[in-house]
């Protein structure tokens, strides 16, 4: 638990890195446009850590810690092959800790698992 100036235990737990992330990620409306939404505007973050990306200049990177931070802060230098560069730079808005926390919660975004159908099922309709 926290303590308050007093040395008073207070109720409510400190976040983790990764809660402190995923709150900053909702109060920037990073949600908007990273994840499932009816606007087209989608880039999907879950899964996105540890796998290449194929940017508009012909590079192919790899979506770690230096990506994700170029990317938050110049994405103009991360442009995404196929994809109109719409994501405004948040230098000067997300600090260094605020950085480590949406890079704690990325990492955190799993790719969702994709079953096949059962075809069996279909074919008893």
């Amino acid at each position: 638990l926290e303590q308050n100036r007093w040395g008073i235990g207070n109720t409510r737990p400190s976040l983790t890195m990764e809660q402190a992330g995923e709150k900053l990620f909702s109060d920037l409306n990073c949600k908007g446009c990273h994840m499932q939404n009816s606007r087209g505007l989608n880039v999907p973050l879950a899964g996105i850590y540890g796998t290449e990306r194929k940017l508009s200049d012909g590079r192919n990177v790899t979506a770690n810690d230096d990506y994700l931070r170029m990317s938050i802060y110049q994405p103009e230098a991360m442009k995404l092959s196929g994809v109109d560069p719409i994501m405004p730079s948040f230098k000067g808005i997300v600090d260094e800790q605020q950085m480590l926390q949406l890079i704690a919660y990325i990492r955190t975004l799993k790719a969702p698992v994709v079953t096949p159908k059962d075809s069996s099922k279909e074919e008893a309709r």
